[in-house]
């Protein structure tokens, strides 16, 4: 409960900065569902299958790397609220430079599965076992990428030892998973990102605003609540941190 607490009396210093946080994932979203509209309903409902994939795979990309982007600056602010003064970045190039690989894979990873899933169907036997790996991949991304953050630096042979408290702390991970878990379950439904209507294609331009505020203050809470843990992880251990 003391990394919960300090989580969120973190996120009420941090306020303005969710607030950013929660205006640029609106603009993203709906940008992608401007997109989603142009392919669906409006001018560009026209172009060949393709065309249409190829630009599909492209707002993908766009959308990883817009959010990995976002999200290697705006925690990169928050992480060094929480952990000042022992953890630094220089600034939002440093925090790109650093943090933006590991935040890519990550979104890359879970919206590429989100869309199999939707691709394969209800009845398709393959479904649950994507609907599976996306769930667990949803659920452990936030705290597997605050926990790159924590440690300094994105590096295949150090990420072992990096992500090795999330494990260790289990009892005290058990609030920040559950709350994942309700977020992919909220993500699965209602964002407009990852489960487009082609019913209703305009449906995004009230359910971005509603979907992204919700999921943003999930999303800080987990961040900060996992950024808590991880730094009683360390003053509790022998181990060395070294920036």
């Amino acid at each position: 409960m003391d990394a919960l607490r300090a989580g969120l009396q973190a996120i009420a210093r941090n306020g303005r900065l969710l607030v950013v946080y929660i205006a640029v994932s609106i603009a993203l979203t709906m940008a992608s569902g401007a997109l989603e509209w142009l392919m669906i309903a409006g001018p560009l409902q026209g172009l060949e299958d393709v065309a249409k994939r190829l630009l599909d795979l492209v707002k993908l990309l766009l959308s990883a790397a817009a959010y990995a982007a976002l999200n290697a600056i705006v925690f990169s602010m928050l992480g060094a609220d929480i952990d000042r003064p022992l953890w630094r970045y220089k600034d939002w190039q440093d925090a790109l430079k650093r943090f933006f690989t590991p935040w890519f894979l990550l979104a890359l990873s879970y919206i590429v599965l989100f869309r199999i899933v939707l691709w394969l169907g209800d009845d398709n036997p393959a479904t649950q076992l994507f609907l599976m790996l996306a769930c667990m991949l949803f659920t452990l991304h936030l705290p597997i990428g605050v926990a790159i953050m924590h440690q300094g630096r994105f590096e295949w042979r150090y990420l072992g030892d990096g992500l090795k408290p999330l494990l260790v702390q289990l009892p005290r991970m058990l609030i920040p998973y559950l709350c994942a878990l309700y977020l992919f379950f909220l993500a699965m439904y209602y964002s407009p990102s990852i489960r487009p209507s082609e019913a209703n294609p305009l449906g995004w331009i009230w359910r971005a605003p509603l979907f992204e505020i919700v999921a943003s203050i999930f999303v800080f809470g987990i961040v900060a609540t996992t950024w808590c843990v991880l730094m009683l992880h360390r003053d509790e251990s022998d181990e060395d941190f070294d920036m």
